[in-house]
């Protein structure tokens, strides 16, 4: 699990960001896409979007914004793909 931060550098998001992931004792690494391939290549419509990726590197599931259960399907979706 990374958090990928895809927000233009400035205007304290960075701060914004990182105050965040203390407030919510984020435990995964957080990472910054300076360079905007991240944001390029998966084109999120909703912010904050999760991508469930499988072993072979294919999105295999997509949770738009996040929403009540989010993270019970999301436990559910590795689950099953670490099952495999």
């Amino acid at each position: 699990v990374i958090g990928v931060g895809i927000d233009e550098p400035g205007d304290g998001v960075e701060t914004a960001v990182n105050d965040f992931a203390s407030e919510a004792d984020v435990r995964f690494p957080l990472l910054w896409d300076r360079s905007g391939k991240v944001k390029a290549a998966y084109r999120p419509r909703h912010l904050p979007s999760t991508y469930v990726i499988d072993q072979q590197g294919v999105v295999r599931f997509v949770h738009a914004r996040d929403e009540a259960g989010t993270d019970d399907m999301v436990a559910l979706q590795l689950d099953s793909l670490l099952a495999h």
